[in-house]
C-alpha cells in the first residue's frame, strides 16, 4: 500500500497551528527542523512556500 501524500500548509496556516505570528513563522523557518518547499504555480511565477504538516508537528513536539 502506498504512503499517503504529505499535507502541506501555508505560512499563515502553519503560524495559526503553532499559535505564533506570521513574522515569527518566517523566523522559525530558519530552523533546520522544518521540511518546507517552494511550490511553483503557473499563476504565481515566484512560487509559494509550503510547510509539511507532519514535520511541523514533530518539530513543535520536540520543543515541548
Amino acid at each position: 500500500m502506498a504512503e499517503p501524500e504529505p499535507v502541506y500548509l501555508t505560512i499563515n496556516e502553519s503560524a495559526r497551528l503553532l499559535g505564533v505570528s506570521r513574522a515569527t513563522m518566517y523566523r522559525l523557518l530558519a530552523d533546520e527542523g522544518f521540511r518546507a518547499s517552494v511550490v511553483v504555480s503557473h499563476l504565481t511565477p515566484r512560487g509559494k512556500m509550503r510547510i509539511e504538516r507532519a514535520s511541523l508537528l514533530r518539530w513543535a513536539e520536540s520543543r515541548r
